[in-house]
């Protein structure tokens, strides 16, 4: 102010809508964060507050400038996954590279404070990799076997890049559908038992169990062949009908009459078949 004495001083005064967030000092000008307020970068849609600052001497006489506040962002909100927990299914044995699902975090901050990357904390033992940049998780090199293990459950980071980085995580949940990829075996190979030959038809003699890793597998017994030998271990024609099975319990059971004096053993070769 160019006049002087008491004319010459000069206040200072703020106008404009936030005005509950910013103060002046009415002596120095100085603009100053109001006492107790919080300025959130994210709580704005346009993080800039427009203010007018006036200057006015003792007689009324005034000069005001616009006055812009940027508030600059700070990193102090962490990623987010939405939903935080969730689970997919996959069939196992499924090869390398294929998706397994996509993950997505958010980060409310700005610029390289809002930039995220991806990388699995837990869970994956080499059967999983994630993409860092996308967040999208894979199938990694080793195989799938629901039989070795029908779940994995995975914790997946998503890290921005403020200073210091701010993190937020994620569990996966992978289920494993079976494939019919085992083959059904038996749990005695070899079965030997004595049968009296007085046996009529229709009772059974030996009940044959076969077991399959697979979920709900549907066994089916068959007889190969049936090999009769005399005393001498010389085949014996035409006794192959002599046993039958049951196509869906095993059970072997006399089908002929058996005569001692003709046929001293029986070599029965049995096949089980999964038809899930």
């Amino acid at each position: 102010d160019k006049d002087v004495g008491i004319n010459a001083v000069v206040t200072y005064r703020l106008l404009g809508a936030r005005v509950d967030l910013f103060t002046v000092d009415s002596n120095t000008g100085a603009v100053l964060v109001r006492q107790g307020a919080k300025l959130d970068r994210e709580a704005f849609q346009d993080p800039r507050v427009e203010l007018i600052l006036v200057a006015e001497d003792v007689g009324g006489l005034n000069s005001s400038v616009p006055l812009t506040v940027s508030i600059l962002d700070q990193n102090d909100n962490p990623p987010v996954f939405n939903p935080s927990s969730f689970s997919v299914r996959i069939p196992e044995n499924s090869p390398a590279g294929v998706v397994v699902t996509q993950l997505s975090a958010t980060d409310a901050d700005a610029g390289s404070n809002g930039w995220l990357t991806y990388r699995l904390e837990s869970g994956a033992q080499d059967r999983f990799v994630v993409d860092p940049l996308s967040g999208a998780v894979l199938v990694g090199n080793a195989t799938l076997d629901r039989e070795e293990r029908a779940s994995y459950r995975l914790v997946v980071m998503a890290t921005d890049r403020g200073t210091p980085p701010l993190s937020g995580t994620a569990t996966l949940t992978v289920l494993l559908d079976d494939v019919n990829d085992s083959r059904p075996r038996f749990l005695q190979p070899i079965t030997i038992i004595n049968v009296n030959e007085s046996t009529p038809p229709g009772v059974v003699v030996a009940t044959l169990t076969a077991e399959d890793p697979d979920l709900n597998p549907r066994l089916e017994y068959y007889i190969i062949s049936v090999e009769a030998k005399d005393d001498g271990n010389s085949p014996v024609n035409g006794l192959q009908d002599s046993f039958g099975i049951d196509l869906h319990t095993g059970a072997v059971f006399v089908r002929k009459p058996i005569n001692r004096e003709l046929v001293a053993t029986f070599e029965i070769i049995v096949s089980v078949h999964d038809n899930a």
